[in-house]
């Protein structure tokens, strides 16, 4: 069984859907904001997994964010965005930060 809704209030836009499997007794949720400025775009994204079997688990909280632009350098897209963050069972998986220039030859 699953949901999915998406609600834009220019710039903003909010996504959000949810997954409950009932034989295998999980909820999977994730949750995305981007803002769209003229000049650079900007995320935010959460996912959630969580297990109801004999004990309640959380097996998955990721979190992620980036900003990215093709306005900034004439020709070339800059991002700078950090991903592969999961604290389900603690901070030792810290995910990485990322820049990125691509240049159109």
């Amino acid at each position: 069984v699953g949901a999915n809704v998406k609600a834009v209030v220019a710039p903003v836009t909010v996504e959000a859907k949810a997954d409950y499997a009932v034989f295998g007794k999980t909820v999977d949720t994730t949750t995305k904001v981007t803002y769209a400025a003229e000049k650079f775009s900007a995320y935010a994204k959460l996912e959630a997994n969580m297990k109801f079997a004999d004990e309640f688990a959380m097996t998955k909280i990721a979190a992620e964010v980036g900003v990215s632009s093709d306005k900034v350098i004439s020709g070339a897209t800059v991002s700078l965005g950090w991903t592969g963050a999961d604290f389900a069972e603690g901070v030792e998986k810290k995910g990485k930060i990322a820049a990125q220039v691509k240049i159109a030859l």
